[in-house]
């Protein structure tokens, strides 16, 4: 059987029509967005208004910034006239209620015990702490509506250039919160990701299946990002289980709930202190040590050719110094509490370097479940994100030494 394969052009040249096409083919995405957006801000407008006792949406502005969950300043003009600004998160598909009900009693518990960087939560009509919007096809949106924090949002999660005195409260500011945070109960609720070291375990086999599952076509295998990762796969899974505890020791180590996202794209700062801390969503009952990790390598880590991928030896200095400061501080207004987070212990300072490996390989995950679970995002900026974070895995790892004589020191 034969197929004509001829077509009618009428008279057009096929790069016109080609042309006319990925027009049409822009106009249309274009077309598409802006009706997303619109059906959007209409759905929040109708989840504030209907759930809160706040008046009326006078403004609803998307702040930048975020890759998981979306976040926007929504402002309501009350009855009595008077306008207050909120901060309203729309959370990613795959959280679970369980995980929502977890940071909510995990913020409002910290602000009971003194804590009072973190936004409360404001409650809905209902006396709930979040909304559930389900739609006709099926799926559901999450909504919470915060108190809208004092501060500017200064820095992003990649490339900080906090200054000294800014790093300082930051520490502070995650030696406070872990301090108010060192009673708390979940009460049957928790975030579904396993603690680190049971997560760490399970990245070999997920890193490997990930990279050889992928067809032999296809514009993953062309990318920068995957050749990368096929470069620096064996030496990724060598610090894997190079950097694995066993279950002996890292058991033995100060369990608390972790902040777990705790950068500087997350802090809001006034004259060089941290007046706020938001972005819970990622918090979860894990090793003290493991959350101070991986606040130095957002926080301490140079993004700076040539330095790029290194710690910011005298930054990370700063870090532990005044972690350790404010719980020595507490420690002295408090001699009869009990339970009271420990300084750093003898155990966590020996597995110190390994934590920070550990912390870092997290980031790791991060880029690569997320790049090759969504073929829109861009090639050379998670392309970045990757090198920066294998930069820093094979410095931290060449500085094992050293980063263990740093903590002692402390």
């Amino acid at each position: 059987m034969s197929i004509d394969r001829t077509f009618s052009l009428h008279g057009h040249h096929p790069l016109t029509l080609l042309q006319q096409g990925e027009q049409l083919l822009h106009l249309s995405k274009k077309m598409y967005m802006e009706l997303e957006e619109v059906t959007l801000q209409s759905q929040i407008q109708s989840v504030i208004e209907e759930h809160y006792l706040l008046g009326r949406v006078s403004l609803i502005k998307e702040i930048a910034g975020g890759y998981i969950n979306r976040s926007f300043r929504v402002n309501c003009i009350h009855p009595e006239g008077a306008e207050s600004s909120y901060f309203l998160r729309k959370y990613q598909k795959r959280i679970t209620e369980q995980e929502i009900l977890f940071e909510h009693a995990l913020i409002k518990h910290s602000i009971s015990r003194g804590f009072p960087y973190s936004a409360p939560v404001i409650k809905t009509k209902e006396e709930q702490t979040f909304v559930k919007v389900i739609h006709p096809t099926g799926g559901i949106d999450y909504y919470a509506l915060y108190i809208y924090l004092p501060g500017k949002d200064q820095y992003s999660w990649d490339n900080p250039s906090l200054n000294d005195e800014e790093m300082a409260s930051a520490a502070n500011i995650l030696a406070l919160f872990h301090l108010s945070g060192q009673d708390f109960i979940a009460q049957g609720v928790k975030r579904v990701e396993p603690q680190i070291m049971d997560f760490l375990a399970s990245r070999a086999e997920y890193f490997t299946h990930v990279v050889y599952s992928l067809p032999d076509e296809g514009a993953y295998r062309q990318s920068k990002f995957h050749r990368c990762v096929l470069k620096k796969l064996t030496a990724i899974l060598e610090v894997i289980q190079s950097s694995l505890l066993p279950p002996e020791i890292w058991t033995q180590m100060p369990q608390i709930p972790c902040h777990n996202d705790f950068h500087p794209g997350n802090l809001k700062f006034t004259n060089n202190r941290v007046v706020g801390v938001f972005d819970f969503d990622w918090s979860k009952i894990d090793l003290r040590l493991f959350d101070v990790a991986l606040a130095i390598v957002y926080c301490c880590s140079s993004w700076e050719d040539p330095y790029n991928g290194q710690l910011l030896l005298d930054k990370c200095k700063i870090f532990l110094h005044t972690y350790q400061q404010t719980l020595d501080l507490y420690h002295q207004d408090h001699p009869h509490l009990s339970p009271s987070l420990p300084s750093f212990t003898s155990l966590e300072k020996e597995h110190f370097p390994s934590l920070l490996a550990a912390a870092n390989l997290y980031l790791i995950n991060w880029s690569i479940s997320t790049f090759y679970n969504d073929n829109n995002l861009n090639d050379y900026e998670y392309y970045a994100y990757l090198q920066h974070s294998v930069n820093l895995m094979e410095w931290i790892e060449s500085n094992r030494s050293l980063l263990k004589n740093i903590i002692r020191a402390v």
